[in-house]
């Protein structure tokens, strides 16, 4: 049994000044600042042995952030354009103590760690005219490693995936390039928008992984986090709502591609993944009247993750959602609302295929004059196949999760809103990502 015990403390400021330099140009100095206290007990005890505690699953520990930023920015905005550049000095201050448990001796007493660094940023953007807009901007960004990773406490949870922190890392550094394009009619509510964003890290923390054979437990899996030299990474993004019908019916489209080349160790090999993703959607919105609003849609996206050296271990997977839902006043106040979604998640390489048809449904009535009362009647997972399922794909590893959740059952709720409820079934016309 797992015991699990978190308290986060965190105080964060920041003071910003501007000052014109004339109609054009402006100048503006600010600081922030942070401090975030975290303590954490997590304690394994054997049930079959009188709850006797498992230390290599039992770690308390006390962190500390200290984060203090001051930098500068000259702002210059005119006819349209406008364009910033400035930069800002960074001090962040680790510092972190762990023992088995809370009271005991500690393992280690490391002096603080603190990372100071630079950092520059240039923004321009420019209103070509009063429907479109583009905008290209740079950032560096420094990120301290997680505490979690700091650590030299092996955790085996999983014994046939066991991790090790690495007291020895060091920050990520990225700069990121991104561009964007945003065009926007409200005549006739469409849009388009754009965006593709080029990353390069330096010193990116990936858990390297090194597999022994335990005769007890077979094939073992030891991952630990090390500064690796370089990662180049790239993404894109497009989503457009087109109407068909002004104010009744419309479709908006949304495609992304991102792609990362990560070195990593695999038994002490240094190799190179090529993690590639590709994402589609689509919604179909009809609203016949203002009572009526009904949504058919579909999502997808494939992820391919390729080795240069180890291409036993390529795989890839894919997830795709078929959804609709309807919401309808069907007589004054009262409204029915009703959401079915068919996902599908597939892995090849672990033989894994899962289909879960989930449905929701609800009626409720706003109540009183002045509509600050609604009584609702909502059943939940009316197909009783509830599940939590998510496949996910980073650097060197492929993540799928599979939890059990309250299943079906059926909620009565009275709710107040003291701004008052809508008596009529929201419009659906702006686009959002799916």
């Amino acid at each position: 049994m797992i015991v699990k015990d978190k308290n986060v403390n965190e105080i964060k400021s920041s003071v910003l000044y501007s000052e014109p330099l004339s109609e054009k140009f402006f100048i503006e100095t600010f600081y922030n600042f942070s401090n975030l206290d975290n303590f954490s007990n997590r304690q394994a005890s054997d049930l079959l042995s009188s709850n006797s505690r498992i230390d290599s699953l039992s770690v308390y520990y006390e962190q500390s952030t200290l984060y203090n930023r001051l930098g500068t920015v000259l702002r210059y905005s005119y006819n349209g354009i406008n364009f910033s550049a400035g930069f800002a000095g960074q001090s962040l201050i680790l510092n972190g103590i762990y023992a088995l448990d809370k009271g005991l001796e500690w393992n280690d007493k490391k002096e603080p760690r603190q990372y100071n660094n630079l950092t520059p940023n240039i923004d321009f953007s420019y209103n070509v005219t009063r429907q479109i807009h583009l905008e290209l901007s740079y950032n560096n960004q420094i990120m301290p490693p997680d505490f979690d990773a700091l650590y030299p406490v092996l955790n085996t949870a999983n014994p046939s995936y066991q991790i090790i922190g690495n007291p020895e890392l060091n920050t990520e550094k990225s700069h990121e390039v991104e561009l964007e394009f945003h065009y926007w009619n409200p005549a006739s509510f469409s849009n388009i928008n754009f965006s593709s964003t080029y990353t390069v890290t330096k010193d990116p923390i990936v858990y390297n992984q090194q597999t022994v054979f335990d005769p007890n437990k077979g094939a073992v899996t030891v991952s630990m986090p090390e500064n690796m030299e370089k990662q180049n990474s790239f993404r894109t993004n497009l989503w457009t709502n087109i109407p068909i019908v002004k104010t009744k019916l419309s479709i908006n489209f949304n495609a992304g591609y991102d792609n990362s080349i990560t070195p990593t160790k695999i038994n002490n090999q240094l190799d190179d993944i090529n993690s590639a993703g590709i994402n589609l959607g689509s919604n179909l919105n009809f609203t016949p009247n203002l009572k009526l609003v009904l949504t058919v849609g579909a999502s997808t996206n494939f992820s391919k993750i390729t080795y240069k050296a180890n291409s036993t271990q390529d795989q890839d997977f894919y997830n795709y959602v078929l959804k609709s839902s309807v919401k309808w006043q069907f007589e004054k106040n009262t409204f029915f609302e009703s959401n079915y979604n068919f996902s599908v998640y597939n892995n090849k390489k672990f033989n894994f295929d899962k289909k879960l048809p989930i449905w929701n449904a609800s009626v409720r009535r706003i109540l009183g004059k002045s509509k600050k009362f609604e009584l609702r009647l909502s059943a939940f997972d009316i197909l009783n196949k509830n599940l939590t399922l998510s496949q996910y794909a980073s650097k060197n590893f492929v993540e799928k999760s599979e939890t059990n959740t309250l299943s079906r059952y059926v909620l009565l709720g009275l709710t107040y809103n003291i701004k008052g409820f809508e008596n009529k079934a929201p419009q659906r016309r702006r686009f959002m990502m799916m």
